[in-house]
């Protein structure tokens, strides 16, 4: 008979192996890179993984609903500069109009999807390029600087026991969601809706209002993430965001979330964050090429997959 203690050992490994993945790479680098443990580098990574981790709390909502959000990068970008642009005439509206503009992307790629049952991939697809082809064209390339001195740039400026308010913000909206996700209705029907779509409208889940709401709020994460940015480094290019759609979606799924949906929580993408942020901490810290990071990146996404189609074949899913 297995020992009570073991037999419980076993059954958290085999529900959260990416957390005790988490946990002894932890160790190792700690083991190998002597700075890697420190106060200052874990407030570095904390710092540098704010915007990844706001967009991934949206994109795993849309996922777990058993749909993708590609736009969330370009959709950063655009709102990046409008808020920044805003820092000009009034710091009210260097707030609002990126949400604004977001909820009507939002809104829009989440209506097309459930309203003609196109697949998220393409509508969100063309809603990057529509997007980064209108920012593009709209700042020709120029770096656009936000008006120093503001509310808007001191708003990431406070602290709450030596953590930047921008950090604080991340964990708190993890723990809404988490909550909203695992004990309201909503998150119950999201859930249903990723396992199958066609049950859930069957159930008399308003499938199209879920859909429309994930969307939603994706987009309007990625604006807020874009905000927070603006206010912490008061610039930004026609490159910034480019290639966050795809860390997002590789930290969510070497977390644990499904890319066919129905499957997940907040809790999962946070622990794929944490996962991505230290490898490619600790690749810096051990001078490894930049090209390398993206290499790691794609093995990751690769492993991540692989692995969730074993755990369905396994299930019989």
């Amino acid at each position: 008979m297995m020992n009570p203690t073991k037999e419980s050992i076993i059954g958290f490994v085999r529900k959260q192996p990416q957390l005790l993945i988490l946990i002894v790479l932890i160790l190792v680098f700690t083991a190998a890179i002597p700075a890697f443990l420190t106060t200052g580098n874990i407030m570095n990574m904390l710092k540098q993984s704010t915007t990844i981790s706001i967009i991934s709390i949206g994109l795993a909502l849309v996922v777990i609903g058993g749909n993708l959000d590609l736009s969330v990068g370009s959709l950063l970008s655009l709102t990046l500069g409008v808020s920044l642009s805003m820092t000009s005439f009034n710091t009210f509206l260097a707030f609002t109009i990126p949400l604004v503009i977001a909820f009507g992307i939002g809104f829009l790629n989440g209506w097309i999807v459930s309203r003609f049952n196109i697949s998220s991939i393409i509508v969100t697809l063309g809603s990057l390029s529509a997007i980064a082809g209108f920012v593009q064209f709209y700042r020709k390339g120029n770096i656009i600087m936000g008006m120093p001195g503001l509310v808007y740039s001191r708003i990431t400026d406070a602290r709450l026991f030596g953590i930047p308010s921008y950090v604080i913000i991340y964990i708190v909206l993890a723990v809404v969601f988490q909550f909203i996700l695992t004990k309201t209705a909503f998150g119950r029907k999201l859930l249903y809706l990723g396992v199958n779509r066609e049950a859930a409208i069957a159930a008399g889940i308003q499938v199209k209002g879920i859909t429309i709401i994930s969307f939603i709020i994706c987009s309007v994460l990625a604006a807020l993430a874009s905000i927070l940015q603006g206010a912490r480094l008061m610039q930004g290019s026609t490159n910034t965001g480019a290639g966050l759609e795809f860390d997002a979606l590789t930290a969510i799924l070497i977390g644990g979330i499904s890319l066919k949906g129905g499957k997940g929580t907040i809790a999962n993408a946070m622990i794929g964050v944490f996962l991505l942020a230290i490898i490619i901490n600790a690749l810096t810290l051990l001078n490894v090429p930049y090209e390398w990071r993206n290499i790691a990146k794609g093995v990751l996404i690769l492993v991540a997959i692989s692995a969730d189609v074993i755990e369905r074949r396994r299930y019989g899913q």
